[in-house]
């Protein structure tokens, strides 16, 4: 598990890494990613869910796959935020 995060961290910007004091539980969940976001809201009793989206395609620019059956499916607001490319 420790391997996994330290792995996650590495990529992440250098001003970025001063959010990972700030990671309170990690938590890996063997499932279908929208399964698993509904699931954990509901356990969470989370009041709003906040999802990251990236570029794939034309029609899946603005929203991704995953995303969007969270959106329709949630009980709960969700905040989708598209996710910038700093190598740009």
């Amino acid at each position: 598990m420790e391997k996994k995060q330290d792995e996650f961290w590495s990529q992440v910007t250098p001003e970025d890494r001063v959010f990972r004091d700030k990671v309170k539980s990690l938590k890996v969940i063997e499932s279908y990613p929208v399964e698993a976001i509904l699931n954990a809201s509901r356990d969470l009793h989370a009041d709003l869910i906040v999802m990251g989206t990236h570029e794939k395609g034309f029609v899946e620019t603005f929203l991704g796959s995953v995303a969007k059956n969270v959106l329709s499916r949630s009980r709960v607001p969700v905040l989708v935020v598209p996710l910038i490319d700093k190598k740009r």
